[in-house]
């Protein structure tokens, strides 16, 4: 087996994690919820839906600025606290999204000129398909082939 850098113009749809294998969230539930998800798992964002669309996403970095807001406001940083507050106050709604035939070179120029991680990958109806990590292209780019 040898190194060798894989076709970055395959489609982001052949790499993207899969929506069966996200867990995701609406702009209804709260943040108890959502701190319960990132204790639970590895990942960095959760997607949030409404009706099947895509409406945001709650990165770990807003879910810590709301913290720090609790925190700043007085406020006890508790389950309780958390449970009184819903995603959709502090969700990020501009998102990057693309469509499943977008390249993974696309894809890594969007990661390069953004400071964001996570790019959701939609149908043409913003139905949340899967997303696509800089982690996910790294692994793509440099799997171990046989000759």
């Amino acid at each position: 087996m040898k190194n060798t850098i894989m076709n970055n113009l395959t489609p982001v749809s052949t790499i993207m994690k899969s929506f069966t294998d996200l867990i995701t969230v609406s702009p209804e539930d709260t943040l108890a919820t959502v701190k319960e998800i990132f204790n639970e798992h590895r990942f960095h964002h959760v997607p949030v839906l409404n009706k099947h669309k895509l409406v945001g996403i709650i990165s770990k970095t807003d879910f810590y600025k709301a913290c720090l807001d609790i925190v700043s406001a007085g406020s006890t940083l508790d389950n309780a606290t958390l449970a009184a507050i819903h995603v959709k106050e502090y969700m990020t709604e501009k998102l990057a999204k693309i469509a499943p035939t977008e390249r993974v070179d696309v894809a890594a120029l969007i990661f390069k000129e953004n400071i964001f991680h996570c790019i959701p990958i939609v149908n043409k109806d913003n139905e949340l398909l899967g997303v696509i990590t800089p982690f996910d292209i790294l692994t793509h780019s440099f799997k171990l082939t046989k000759d």
